[in-house]
């Protein structure tokens, strides 16, 4: 008897080397930012990936556009519109890094403003900060109406991508924060900065592989459902 074996790749397999190739692209990039400090000297901007502009941000902008374009797909499979929502908040993402919106509106905010900024940050930090909390509150009102509206998978997979946000806000935010506060050594701050821009670009890559996932099969498996089961087994464990 001759068995036939498919050689077409699980849909899980795709998405780990999807998500895989994603990561190897970062790390090429950030790479290619140590090639171009301490090996070519040229400290050109263009593989800078603290700079605007660089080859890194491009690639950023690409994963973000696959991210709306695949929230497009889980749209159609799911025939729910409440990923809309979710759409908006990627395309904004995607705005901000293009077109410097937190920073451009924050220096605006701040610019006629006396105050004396605390903690060891700038005022320019102060409207940046202002500008990302407020903008995040109007972009939850439609959010948060979608998931009281939306289906039970949504509201799963709407926790799932608020958790790999959050490594994004961490790593965009509260390591930016203390990168300019912190006053480092340029050998302190050059690490922290690949440290924050690094982080940025792997958690958007988790989210595009978390999108890719959503268009497909594994409609059950979620990172919440997977973080509860762990945590109550730990309980149970702890407690026997």
């Amino acid at each position: 008897m001759i068995y036939k074996h498919s050689s077409t790749p699980s849909f899980e397999v795709t998405i780990l080397l999807f998500v895989g190739l994603l990561v190897c692209g970062d790390f090429a990039f950030m790479g290619l930012h140590l090639l171009n400090t301490f090996v070519l000297g040229t400290q050109s901007p263009f593989f800078n990936i603290e700079r605007d502009r660089g080859v890194a941000e491009f690639f950023q902008y690409i994963k973000y556009i696959w991210i709306a374009l695949l929230l497009c797909v889980v749209i159609l499979r799911e025939k729910s519109m409440a990923y809309i929502s979710w759409i908006v908040v990627f395309l904004y993402f995607l705005c901000d890094d293009a077109i410097k919106i937190h920073e451009s509106v924050g220096g605006l905010l701040v610019g006629n403003v006396d105050f004396v900024p605390m903690f060891g940050l700038r005022k320019q930090d102060f409207g940046e900060l202002a500008v990302s909390v407020g903008t995040g509150l109007i972009l939850l009102v439609p959010l948060i109406f979608s998931i009281w509206k939306g289906s039970n998978v949504f509201r799963k997979t709407s926790l799932d991508i608020f958790f790999l946000i959050g490594l994004l806000v961490f790593f965009g935010v509260v390591v930016d924060m203390f990168h300019i506060a912190l006053h480092l050594s340029w050998g302190g701050s050059y690490l922290l900065g690949l440290i924050e821009d690094g982080g940025e670009m792997i958690s958007v890559s988790l989210l595009a592989g978390y999108v890719f996932l959503r268009t497909g099969n594994s409609q059950n498996y979620f990172l919440y459902d997977a973080f509860m089961q762990r945590w109550q087994y730990r309980r149970a464990e702890a407690i026997s």
